[in-house]
């Protein structure tokens, strides 16, 4: 069995930097969308006079609520 160590990784340093930035946006991005999905969620349970506090038209709610989750 082969031992990698630093020296002898098969990826170059910087691709593997980039690679990192690559998987840390897109982890940032699925935390985004699951959150938008969290506060739809919620916005689906509110009551109309709850809307009514927060200024939101239940017309409003419903374009929310028809958006895609990974449309932020």
């Amino acid at each position: 069995m082969t031992r990698l160590t630093p020296q002898t990784l098969p990826l170059p340093l910087a691709l593997a930097d980039r690679l990192g930035s690559v998987v840390h946006r897109v982890a940032e991005q699925v935390t985004t969308a699951h959150q938008a999905a969290r506060s739809r969620r919620a916005l689906a349970r509110l009551e109309p006079h709850r809307l009514d506090d927060i200024g939101v038209s239940e017309s409003a709610r419903a374009r929310e609520l028809a958006r895609p989750f990974w449309n932020v």
